[in-house]
């Protein structure tokens, strides 16, 4: 049974409308990463998803099948062509994008090597696979006509590597969950962030099924669906944790007393503990305050160098190891050494 093909309308609507999803969730993952100066080849992978999609939006956009016939037959085959091959680069690069996330969470053990080996196998399966198409497809006057009949065999061996791939990216992240000592929250969420790949099996299911029964008006629009879910999921570990953080820190961390009020109680607290350097923290106290975030490969720290919180901090002895946020105005003068606090640790993303 062939389906009503859908209106020019809804072509535009929809393709518009994952595609500007898809763009926002990419340039605020981009930007959040490179304001942080963490930048890795997961933000890379991201950025060729982002570049390849955007070309498919486009041709599809300005090219709509519903006039294509209209077209030269150069015209034709370029579409089909940048489609074609442009779907399987987004959706690759999608995937790779959250299995080098993957690899960047685990430390250096075995598993982290594995997660390594997988990354270059999905490599490996998105060149197959565009080869493949590319080469395979059935019918040989196709480039005069700018169309080519996918082979089962193609439908069946892309659905195969698209579930293998969507499934690691999900149960991976489980297995490594299991074995991290977060809070349940934070483990849930992590979860659920991968988790949502299983959105993208369930398009890539119904864009094949569109394929093998030839409803070729459907297949545009499902294959539309399936590529901006896969590149929304890919963002949403590195979005989703960062929202997490920003909430979480504004619920434990509640607005500080004025500085007056701060800077009084400091003086008053000091004094009675240090007695002769009390010259010393009412120097310190009329210091500007400042924020500083200490990162580790897998952790972050806030540690804020508020007058109130002296209790965090202590005179620095001259040792190289000790750190240092600065030196005062006055010279001789050396400011705080940080000690790191008992705070959960949450993996940087």
């Amino acid at each position: 049974m062939t389906l009503q093909p859908p209106s020019l309308m809804v072509n535009r609507v929809i393709i518009g409308g994952f595609y500007s999803v898809a763009s926002l969730t990419s340039v605020l993952r981009l930007i959040y990463r490179w304001k942080r100066q963490r930048l890795w080849w997961d933000d890379f992978w991201a950025l060729m998803a982002l570049l390849s999609y955007s070309f498919v939006a486009m041709v599809c956009l300005i090219l709509p099948m519903q006039f294509l016939s209209q077209r030269s037959a150069n015209v034709q085959v370029f579409r089909f062509l940048g489609v074609f091959l442009g779907t399987t680069l987004t959706l690759w690069a999608a995937r790779l994008s959250l299995a080098v996330s993957i690899v960047r969470l685990v430390p250096d053990s075995s598993f982290r090597r594995f997660a390594k080996a997988i990354a270059v196998f999905f490599g490996i399966l998105f060149l197959g696979l565009a080869i493949q198409k590319l080469f395979f497809c059935c019918g040989t006057q196709w480039k005069e006509i700018g169309v080519c009949k996918i082979t089962d065999l193609t439908t069946y061996l892309s659905l195969a590597t698209d579930a293998i791939g969507d499934c690691w990216l999900v149960g991976a992240p489980a297995y490594m969950l299991s074995n991290t000592k977060l809070s349940s929250h934070y483990r849930l969420l992590l979860l659920l962030i991968f988790s949502a790949s299983i959105f993208v099996i369930f398009s890539s299911v119904v864009h094949y099924c569109f394929i093998l029964t030839n409803q070729v008006s459907y297949v545009s629009i499902v294959a539309h669906i399936e590529l901006g879910l896969a590149i929304t999921v890919s963002n949403l570990l590195v979005l989703g944790t960062w929202l997490y953080r920003v909430v979480r820190r504004s619920i434990r961390h509640p607005p500080s007393p004025s500085e007056g009020d701060c800077a009084e109680k400091s003086r008053t607290s000091q004094s009675r503990q240090y007695g002769p350097a009390r010259n010393l923290m009412d120097r310190l106290s009329n210091l500007p305050q400042t924020r500083f975030t200490l990162t580790t490969m897998n952790a972050e720290f806030e540690v804020p160098t508020s007058p109130c919180l002296f209790s965090t901090f202590e005179i620095p002895p001259s040792h190289p190891s000790h750190i240092r946020s600065g030196e005062s105005e006055e010279p001789g003068l050396t400011l705080f050494h940080v000690k790191q606090t008992n705070q959960s640790a949450y993996p940087m993303l």
